[in-house]
């Protein structure tokens, strides 16, 4: 896998590059920054979905292994949060 800094940086520079709206980008971009300093507290580097997973539980309260994950604001949640990078990562 790759660093969440450096996904978090494709990400966002993907969805520029798509021209999605600025404060649509910034709410993501928090979110995204909430990770990075989730992952630092943890001296964590490199992004997984383990990360993602723990860090959408402990600071969101969302369970995306449990039901939590088919109410619309924790997908919601779960794919700006997870799938963008991942996806970024793939590119």
């Amino acid at each position: 896998m790759a660093k969440v800094t450096d996904l978090i940086t494709a990400a966002t520079q993907t969805l520029h590059e798509q021209k999605f709206c600025d404060d649509f980008i910034r709410k993501y971009v928090a979110i995204w920054r909430k990770l990075q300093i989730y992952a630092q507290k943890y001296r964590i580097d490199e992004f997984s979905w383990d990360l993602a997973h723990t860090f959408l539980h402990e600071e969101y309260s969302i369970d995306i292994e449990g039901d939590d994950i088919y109410s619309a604001d924790c997908k919601k949640l779960y794919y700006s949060t997870s799938a963008s990078l991942s996806s970024a990562y793939t590119e």
